[in-house]
C-alpha cells in the first residue's frame, strides 16, 4: 500500500485496511486471495506450492561464445521481482559502440523499452500453460519469451494502436494502477520508435502452431546497418509509419505488394526514399539519392554480410511466403545472392534454424516452417 501511495501520489491506499486494499485491486474472490494476488503479492514458497512454474521468471546472460555467464530465477511476489529483473538486465546494458554515429552516449536499451517488453510478457502470457517466462540476454541483444499466442495483428497494433483484449483484465488493471502499464496503450509503438530512431531494431517471432505456443520479442543492442542508422539519425523528421516500412525494406522484406503495400511503396518513392524495381516481382530498395545524403557507399553493400538475426529473419520470411509448397535451397540462395553467399553458407543458416525446431526439410528436398511464424 505504501508503494502504491508513493507511485500514484494518492494516500487513499494508506487509509484502507488490507482486505479493502486487496478488494480495490480485485485480488480477492470471496475474501480469498486469487492467483493474481498470490503471484504478484504472495510469498515465493506459497506461490510455487500452489501454482508451480508459472510463479517463476528465468533470466540468463550468455557471452559471445554462448557460454552462460550468469543465470537467476526470479519468483513471486512479481510486483517486486519485476524491478529486480530490470536491474539484472541493466547491469549488462552498455553503451552502443558505434560512437561515431552519436553525439552523446546512448544505452543499448532504454529503461522504458525493457519495462514495456517485460510487462507485456506478463500481461499477454497464457497463465494456463505451466511454463515460466524466459529472458535471454547477450552482449548484443535481450529476448523476452512468454508462453501463449500473440492475439493481434502486429502491424495494426503499431500503426493504429489496436491491441488484443487481455487474457487477464484484472492483471492489466493492476499494472495500470501501479504505473507499470500506460492507461491509453501505445507502449509497444513507442518502443519500436525509440529503437529504430537510434539505428537498432526489435525482432518479433510468433510461434502459434508449436505446442506450447510462445511469443518472442528481441531488443537488438547493436547497430546492424550503419548506413541505415545514419539515414535515420540525419532524417529525424521521418514519420513513424514510414520508418517501419523502411526498416522492413533494408531487412530484405521488400516485395510489392505481398510484403510492402502498393500505397506504401508509392508514397516512399515520391518522397525519394526508395526505388522500385520493374518486372514481375517488384522489389523496393533504399534509393541511391537518399543513401548518398549520408556520404555512404549505399545501404546494402555486397561485401558486408548480414547479421545472424537478419539471415534468420530473411529465411523465415521466405518460407512464410512459400507456405505449404515449401522452398528449395536454390530459391533460398537467391535471396542472399546480392551478398555473395555460398550454398554452404545458406545451408548452415537452415541447419541452425532446424536445430531450434523452427523449420524442417522433407524428402522432396524442400524446406518448410514448423509453426506459424510472423514478422509483421
Amino acid at each position: 500500500m505504501e508503494k502504491l501511495t508513493s507511485i500514484n501520489n494518492d494516500r487513499k491506499y494508506q487509509e484502507m485496511n488490507v482486505v479493502q486494499f486487496l478488494n480495490s485491486q480485485r485480488l480477492l474472490d470471496n475474501n480469498v486471495p486469487n492467483n493474481l494476488c498470490i503471484l504478484f503479492l504472495g510469498k515465493k514458497e506459497r506461490a510455487l506450492y500452489l501454482l508451480g512454474d508459472i510463479a517463476k521468471v528465468h533470466w540468463k546472460y550468455e557471452d559471445e561464445k554462448n557460454e552462460v555467464v550468469e543465470r537467476v530465477d526470479f519468483y513471486a511476489p512479481f510486483i517486486l521481482s519485476i524491478y529486480d529483473i530490470e536491474k539484472s538486465i541493466h547491469r549488462f546494458n552498455t553503451y552502443l559502440k558505434d560512437l561515431d554515429l552519436f553525439r552523446e552516449d546512448i544505452r543499448q536499451y532504454d529503461t522504458e523499452a525493457v519495462e514495456e517488453l517485460l510487462v507485456n510478457a506478463f500481461a499477454h502470457r497464457d497463465w494456463s500453460i505451466q511454463l515460466w517466462i524466459d529472458i535471454l540476454q547477450t552482449p548484443t541483444s535481450v529476448s523476452f519469451r512468454n508462453p501463449g499466442q500473440f492475439r493481434a495483428n502486429l502491424e495494426a497494433a503499431l500503426k493504429n494502436n489496436i491491441r488484443p483484449e487481455y487474457l487477464s483484465p484484472r492483471l492489466a488493471s493492476f499494472f495500470k494502477d501501479v504505473n507499470l502499464m500506460e492507461q491509453e496503450g501505445g507502449g509497444l509503438r513507442k518502443v519500436y520508435d525509440r529503437q529504430l530512431r537510434k539505428g537498432t531494431r526489435i525482432i518479433p517471432t510468433f510461434f502459434d502452431s508449436i505446442k506450447p505456443p510462445y511469443v518472442h520479442f528481441t531488443l537488438m543492442g547493436k547497430i546492424e546497418n550503419e548506413g541505415f542508422a545514419k539515414l535515420v539519425l540525419k532524417h529525424s523528421d521521418i514519420l513513424f509509419d514510414d520508418l517501419l516500412v523502411l526498416d522492413k525494406i533494408v531487412s530484405g522484406v521488400n516485395k510489392v505488394p505481398t510484403q510492402i503495400f502498393k500505397d506504401e511503396s508509392e508514397r516512399l518513392s515520391k518522397l525519394g526514399y526508395i526505388e522500385i524495381t520493374p518486372g514481375k516481382v517488384r522489389r523496393c530498395y533504399i534509393s541511391k539519392q537518399f543513401a548518398d545524403q549520408t556520404q555512404t557507399s549505399g545501404i546494402r553493400s555486397r561485401g558486408q554480410k548480414y547479421t545472424k538475426e537478419q539471415e534468420e529473419y530473411m529465411v523465415l520470411n521466405h518460407l512464410k511466403d512459400a507456405g505449404v509448397k515449401g522452398a528449395t535451397i536454390g530459391s533460398i540462395c537467391q535471396i542472399f545472392d546480392n551478398k555473395g553467399y555460398t550454398y554452404d553458407m545458406v545451408y548452415n543458416i537452415l541447419r541452425r534454424l532446424k536445430l531450434h525446431r523452427i523449420i524442417l526439410d522433407k524428402p522432396s528436398k524442400k524446406w518448410f516452417l514448423v509453426g506459424s511464424y510472423s514478422t509483421e
